[in-house]
Formats: C-alpha cells, structure tokens, sequence
C-alpha cells in the first residue's frame, strides 16, 4: 500500500478525535523514519499538513553558554527520536514551530508498551504523539475551540487500541 492508501485506512481510526472535538489536527505517521503520511482537521487536510508538518528548515536555537546557533531542523527525526522513546536533541518541532515536551513515557494499550509524548505551547496548544508498533499518532488540541490538553492522551489511547487490536500498519 502507498502512503494515500495508507492514509485513508487511517483516517476511518483517527477521524473521530477531530469529528468529536477532541483535537483540531491528527496525523499519522512511520516509527521507522518519523515520516508523516497522513494529516486531517477541522479546518480541512491542507490546514492539518501545515500544522503537523514543514520541510527541513534552519532556525536560530540558545546554546547553555547563552550563544546562538543556527540548527537544521528536519521535524521527521523528532519524531523518529520519540519513537524509539528519547527526547530530539534539537526539540520537539510541528509545522515549524517549537512544542515543550511536558511527558516522555511508556504505557500498556492491549499487547503493546506505547511511548506516549505529551508537548505544550502556549497560548493554549497541546500535542500528544502515540506511537503504536509500527506507525504513531499525533495529535493537537487547542483549548480556544473547546478542547482539553490533558485529556488528548487518553483520546489517542482510544483510538490506538482499536488500531493495535486490527493489526493495523503491520
């Protein structure tokens, strides 16, 4: 299958997070190299891309000695790095802007142990990225149109579980 396969196999898991207000943008991707292959929200798919994902681009980050640097930011090997369970060295990034990861943790959903990463960005934004065996979620709440940050988690289970119980993306 191909990734807009793929993508649209998806979708019939993950549509419900957006469709019940419980995030505004959800994406799916590869564990295997932090690829994105699928983006759907309540203001439409192409507004969803722009949320979750930007080609490699630099930004300007402060070093501990209080420098800057210019880094190259490739936001797929963030997720690839919170895939295998380690934080990205050069930060959590979506759609070219920076998240705080608040959560770095491993959980049960059935058979599986999935890491869970749960971000923040102020004014309101939260992010939560659950990675199933093969492939992850992401998912973005936004409390100006009604949703809850803390509970996006426990959302993402729900739809995982389902996901992981069908053997999907294996």
């Amino acid at each position: 299958m191909g990734d807009a396969e793929w993508a649209s196999a998806a979708k019939a898991y993950v549509d419900w997070l957006v469709t019940e207000n419980k995030a505004v943008v959800v994406g799916c991707g590869w564990n295997e190299d932090g690829s994105i292959f699928g983006a759907f929200g309540s203001d439409g798919d192409d507004a969803a891309w722009k949320e979750v994902y930007k080609d490699a681009y630099q930004v300007e980050l402060e070093q501990e000695d209080g420098t800057k640097k210019k880094v190259k930011i490739q936001e797929w090997d963030g997720l690839k790095d919170i895939c295998n369970n380690k934080r990205p060295a050069a930060g959590f990034w979506l759609g070219g802007e920076k998240w705080v990861i608040s959560g770095l943790r491993q959980e049960k959903c059935g058979d599986h142990d999935a890491v869970v990463c749960v971000a923040n960005k102020k004014p309101g934004k939260s992010a939560c990225v659950y990675v199933l065996k093969t492939m992850f979620i992401v998912a973005i709440a936004d409390e100006k149109k009604g949703q809850a940050g803390r509970t996006l988690a426990d959302s993402c289970y729900q739809t995982a579980q389902p996901m992981i119980e069908g053997k999907f993306g294996e």
